[in-house]
């Protein structure tokens, strides 16, 4: 079975294969965050399995997001489950100004961030992503790699 070309990659001159890992789509769930403005994610399972999140944050009354961390499984990367979950999150918010933090990694992970569109290295915060994140507020645990969903 052919993999799809990813548009933005193709006006770029590559081309990136995605090779299914399952017949089953995957399925995208929300966890919200636990405060206003708070961190929450957008979970991917596949055949009921988790393999990967992306924790957002936003403010509905400033209409900012910032995307923290996308975190694939490495058996499930490269296969455009990041892209689906990243892209979604900016469907369903599009008239959010949206940011990340500076992106450690390789060219690979930059080149990702520059065919989605969004400034890298500096977060785009208003006052209540600021107060959503005061010293009490719980977050998910931060990750160099994926190990399942945080909970």
């Amino acid at each position: 079975m052919r993999g799809s070309v990813f548009p933005n990659q193709a006006r770029r001159g590559h081309t990136q294969q995605v090779t299914p890992t399952s017949h089953v789509p995957p399925t995208l769930i929300d966890v919200p965050p636990l405060v206003p403005a708070g961190v929450g994610s957008l979970d991917i399972y596949l055949d009921g399995q988790p393999v990967g999140d992306v924790e957002v944050q936003t403010c509905a009354r400033c209409r900012r997001g910032i995307i923290h961390h996308v975190r694939v499984d490495p058996a499930h990367r490269r296969t455009g489950l990041a892209r689906l979950a990243v892209t979604t999150i900016l469907e369903r918010k599009s008239d959010h100004t949206w940011s990340t933090p500076e992106i450690p990694g390789t060219a690979a992970a930059q080149g990702f961030w520059d065919t989605i569109g969004i400034p890298t290295g500096k977060p785009i915060t208003c006052r209540h992503m600021r107060d959503a994140d005061g010293p009490d507020i719980p977050r998910r645990s931060v990750s160099a790699s994926w190990a399942g969903p945080r909970r």
